[in-house]
């Protein structure tokens, strides 16, 4: 597997929007506190990095397994690219194992404070990529966002609903961006 078919694969475009909460969240922090630890943070952000890495690619790897549509299936970047589906999850269990031992590295330099937090974080993650209706922030804007899935479920075509999942994306960090900015204005 090439790196840009590896990059397909876990849809790094969409990295920037998921590191974009929290690199507001450790800019405030260091505003608020006026201390910064690297190496915590360093670690924090490669393991943020798989974890969204593993849910785009095990979002990739279940569309592949579960579409019921052949002219969707073909579209998929598993059958696009030619990536063995054994391969496709490989990947998948290796970024999750990335994110595991990154989060237990971070941990240990600092303290079991951020355990209960992290192991949240966690499974909200695994939860999203298994369950994608379910999601806690997603209550605010769920009158889009649910007609949406089940459009998306109903007709799996590329050129007619791919883009409602796009939309989605930019639903859910749009509010993530929302509230964090409402956290800042209450606090």
């Amino acid at each position: 597997m090439t790196l840009k078919t590896f990059f397909n694969f876990t849809r790094i475009q969409t990295l920037p929007a998921a590191l974009l909460s929290p690199i507001a969240g450790c800019l405030f922090a260091f505003w608020y506190f006026g201390s910064f630890h690297f190496w915590p943070t360093l670690l924090f952000f490669i393991g943020l990095a798989s974890i969204n890495l593993f849910v785009s690619a095990w979002n990739n790897l279940m569309d592949y397994q579960k579409a019921l549509d052949p002219e969707y299936k073909k579209w998929n970047i598993i059958v696009a690219k030619s990536i063995n589906p054994k391969l496709a999850l490989n990947i998948c269990l290796a970024l999750l194992a990335i994110d595991v031992v990154v989060g237990l590295i971070v941990l240990f330099l600092t303290n079991l404070a951020i355990l209960p937090i992290g192991g949240l974080c966690f499974l909200i993650a695994i939860a999203l990529g298994i369950l994608p209706i379910w999601s806690l922030l997603m209550s605010i804007i769920a009158l889009k966002v649910i007609p949406n899935i089940k459009k998306f479920r109903a007709k799996q075509s590329k050129s007619e609903t791919f883009h409602l999942q796009i939309d989605n994306l930019m639903l859910f960090n749009a509010s993530l961006a929302l509230t964090l900015l409402l956290g800042i204005i209450f606090k």
